[in-house]
């Protein structure tokens, strides 16, 4: 009995005890921080590139002659400028400018039409990577008879350059094509054998990039003419990563 006393003693009463005589230190709970007010300087600036555009577009309007109507795309860049006037002869104005306000620099342009007439001159440029054409990419500037600039569209992609990287050669984008002839051409007649030969066709394969989406692929485009009775040419478009043919479709028909 004396023995279990003890064992009550030491496992009940001496921590009892114990406790009583140190009793915990109550803490108080410490208040929240208050949450510092964000001021505007604390807010970053704008990155350097629409910095720089908004600085070139300020440059481009103190010399023109004319107020501007402007519209841009969805990265920033003018899509179209239109009832303004800025005196810059042909060419100057997309050397001065053309990379600040569509993306793109004049190096990577090249001039695929240009037509005068009495009220204006019209050029139309068409943008390269690694000089292969970067297919329903455009920019249309159209000058009056004294120099100055009154209108530009831009449909361009206005990204770095891209690199061609394809998957299939010419010659796998050429049976694509042939593989789907005979259904497409059949609404008209059907392809006779040895009508469009695998290595005539082949040949007219011309690497390049294609603009879709405000993105840029990688294909082969072929511009393939039509045997008799049929008229024109026959424009086919293959994704040189997928194989797919995405454009195939008849032009200048009679």
């Amino acid at each position: 009995m004396a023995l279990k006393s003890v064992y009550k003693y030491i496992l009940i009463i001496a921590p009892l005890a114990l406790l009583l005589r140190n009793p915990p230190v109550q803490r108080q709970a410490q208040p929240m921080p208050a949450r510092r007010p964000v001021s505007v300087s604390a807010i970053p600036s704008p990155q350097p590139s629409v910095a720089k555009k908004a600085e070139a577009l300020r440059a481009f309007n103190e010399l023109s002659t004319r107020p501007w109507r402007i519209e841009r795309n969805s990265a920033g860049y003018i899509e179209r400028l239109s009832g303004g006037s800025y005196p810059a002869g042909p060419g100057g104005f997309l050397e001065t400018f053309g990379h600040s306000l569509f993306g793109v620099g004049k190096d990577s342009l090249h001039m695929v039409a240009r037509e005068t007439r009495p009220s204006s001159t019209q050029e139309i440029y068409e943008q390269a990577f690694e000089g292969l054409p970067v297919w329903g990419s455009r920019i249309n500037l159209h000058y009056a008879p004294g120099g100055s600039l009154i209108y530009a569209a831009a449909t361009i992609y206005p990204g770095r350059s891209v690199h061609f990287t394809p998957k299939f050669n010419q010659a796998e984008a050429a049976g694509a094509v042939l593989e789907a002839l005979p259904s497409f051409l059949g609404a008209f007649r059907p392809a006779a054998e040895g009508d469009y030969p695998f290595a005539t066709v082949t040949a007219l394969a011309r690497p390049g990039f294609s603009l879709s989406g405000g993105l840029v692929f990688s294909v082969y485009r072929f511009e393939i003419p039509l045997r008799e009775p049929l008229h024109g040419t026959l424009e086919a478009v293959v994704d040189a990563q997928t194989k797919n043919v995405v454009v195939l479709r008849l032009t200048d028909k009679n």
